[in-house]
């Protein structure tokens, strides 16, 4: 009887753990993307700028480089993202 419950409690903690695993990598997963969105509309935000009123020089090119660290962040702290090629390339275009 005790050696069922110890293959029982076994098996909920692989269970449990299995379970943690999945959440932190869906967790993860969430995160890529959304980091990713926030850095375009950032983007897409001082294009505009640099299209439409003129600003000073120096707020627009730390702008741009804050942009760039960003997406170079993304392709960092998850290289096996599908968005880390895309946060690459984007940061050369900045």
């Amino acid at each position: 009887m005790t050696a069922c419950w110890t293959i029982a409690r076994r098996t909920l903690a692989a269970l449990a753990l299995a379970a943690m695993a999945y959440s932190v990598l869906a967790a993860a997963a969430d995160t890529d993307r959304e980091l990713y969105a926030a850095t375009l509309v950032r983007e897409r935000a001082v294009r505009g700028t640099l299209s439409g009123t003129p600003a000073s020089d120096v707020v627009v090119l730390k702008d741009v480089r804050s942009i760039v660290a960003a997406y170079q962040a993304i392709v960092r702290r998850f290289p096996a993202s599908p968005f880390s090629d895309d946060a690459l390339w984007r940061s050369t275009r900045s």
